[in-house]
Order: C-alpha cells, then structure tokens, then sequence
C-alpha cells in the first residue's frame, strides 16, 4: 500500500510465501497488536520472523514480545497511543546509523541462540549430563529412590 513515504511500505496481510520473499529487504520489523490481554500476554510469530531476517523491531501493545525485544535490546515496544514515541523510534533508526546497527548485532546474536541447531545442541548436552550423573549416583550405590 502506498503511504506516500519513501522509505515505508505497509504490505497488509501476507501469505507465508510473500513474508520469505519480503523480509529479507525489510530493515524494521513492525508489529502492531490491538491492546487486548490475549495480545499482552503473547509472542507473536512475526516477531520471531523479524529476529530471524535479522532485524530490529517495534512491537505493541506492552507485551512478553516487548519485554523480550526490550531486554535484549532488539528494537523497542510501547503503548499503541504513543504515536509519537513511535514516529521518533522509526526515525532515530532511520538516520542513526550506529544505532541501528548496534540493534542490528544484538538481534543477530539472538537469532544465533534461538537457532534449532543450538536449541537441540543444549538440549542434548544437558540430556548428556543428566545421564551422567544418573550413572554416577547409580555406580555409588544410590538408586533414584535414595538420591535424594
């Protein structure tokens, strides 16, 4: 839909196909949601999308999304009537280079650890230890029932 602004494209709703085929050219990610307690208390999959292309994001209501987004500085969250705050947000991301790119770093370090890769990896490895230390207690004479 065109806005008449030059760099901002809203697509409306897409399939999954167009989404593979847009993000990648996007630089922000935003996120919308109504301000109902469903949407307060959610992870919205396009913001896994957005951390996946790689980019930083904008997320409302002041949700889990948001606390996450906000806690590993991925971009920013805020209230759906802070218009303002969020017109600045978009700006400052716009035309502060250092900004965006610090954002950019901290989202492509998170995409890294949210891998399945890394998730199965961390899961086996401590799966490894949790053996282990069953066998040891085991060999010691404790049983599962005593270890305790």
């Amino acid at each position: 839909k065109d806005l008449s602004l030059p760099n901002l494209t809203h697509h409306g709703e897409l399939s999954n196909a167009e989404v593979r085929t847009i993000l990648p050219h996007a630089h922000l990610g935003i996120s919308f949601q109504r301000d109902t307690e469903i949407s307060k208390n959610s992870f919205p999959s396009k913001v896994f999308e957005f951390i996946g292309a790689g980019i930083p994001s904008i997320i409302t209501p002041i949700s889990e999304a948001g606390d996450f987004v906000d806690e590993h500085q991925l971009g920013f969250q805020f209230n759906p009537d802070e218009k303002r705050r969020i017109f600045e947000a978009i700006r400052r991301l716009a035309t502060d280079e250092a900004e965006y790119q610090r954002f950019k770093q901290n989202v492509l370090a998170v995409r890294d650890s949210l891998s399945r890769k890394n998730a199965s990896e961390d899961f086996s490895r401590k799966l490894h230890h949790l053996i282990e230390s069953q066998a040891t207690k085991t060999s010691n004479g404790l049983t599962p029932s005593n270890a305790a």
